[in-house]
């Protein structure tokens, strides 16, 4: 879920109580991997929902809400909350990734980064 959840972030799960929307960030155990995921909505269909991590290409395949594991409350690192991503700005960030722009952007920003330092 680069770049909003890194690697070492604490992420708090908790129980899904209401309706989901485009641009939240769930959570499901993923079989093949033997893992937990946590990616963004980016479109819902009926009782199928469609997933995609914000630094990828590609997006998962349908997921029943019934097979979700929670709903991402609150991102933490190193002890201190995250609430960029979260808040209204994820439906936006749901349509750039949706439309593959975000991961585009977030591409250009690491090279020049690199360049830059």
């Amino acid at each position: 879920m680069l770049p909003w959840i890194k690697d070492a972030d604490t992420i708090k799960i908790v129980p899904i109580t209401s309706k989901i929307k485009v641009g939240d960030i769930v959570a499901c155990y993923e079989e093949s991997n033997s893992r937990f995921v946590a990616h963004r909505i980016i479109k819902t269909a009926n009782n199928n929902i469609i997933t995609k991590g914000d630094n990828c290409f590609a997006p998962d395949p349908d997921i029943k809400k019934e097979d979700l594991a929670g709903k991402v409350a609150e991102i933490y690192r190193k002890s201190v909350p995250v609430t960029f991503g979260l808040g209204t700005e994820r439906y936006l960030i749901a349509i750039l990734s949706r439309m593959n722009i975000l991961q585009l952007l977030t591409r250009i920003v690491r090279k020049m980064k690199f360049i830059f330092s």
